[in-house]
């Protein structure tokens, strides 16, 4: 859980790191946004800030898989890795509503799904995937992102 909650404390951060509006590639008018790896940061602090404009979208994202369980819960995430600040890395991507078979800790994965956009406890707004499918990849990609 404490994974998790830095997870999005550092996805909160990184939304504020920029206020350029990325491009983010929408194929033809299907309502399919990919993101991809050279604006990764970007794009996902993009749908954090502006959840409201991808509701209605899919989402295509590849990343590393982890899991953590808190409560007797388990959280699904997809990711990628960020540098940080000093020598503390970060990490961007979303947390998935998936209840298919388990990926195996950091396999790559293919993620599709439509962002769901919840208010916790706190009043924070966390945007999480509903997975319409999840695939393990061979090939990975970059692991680290900038853009």
């Amino acid at each position: 859980m404490k994974r998790i909650i830095i997870f999005l404390v550092v996805a909160i951060i990184l939304s504020g790191c920029s206020s350029k509006k990325p491009d983010i590639p929408e194929i033809a008018s299907t309502g399919i946004v990919e993101i991809d790896e050279q604006s990764f940061v970007e794009q996902c602090r993009e749908i954090y800030m502006d959840p409201e404009n991808y509701t209605d979208k899919t989402i295509v994202v590849e990343g590393m898989y982890m899991s953590r369980t808190s409560q007797g819960k388990v959280f699904h995430v997809v990711y990628r890795n960020t540098p940080g600040p000093g020598e503390v890395p970060g990490e961007i991507g979303f947390p998935l509503i998936y209840d298919g078979e388990q990926p195996q800790e950091n396999d790559w994965i293919k993620v599709t799904g439509m962002p769901i956009v919840e208010v916790d406890d706190l009043g924070l707004t966390n945007v999480m995937l509903k997975v319409t499918s999840l695939e393990i990849m061979n090939n990975r990609g970059a692991e680290i992102v900038t853009g």
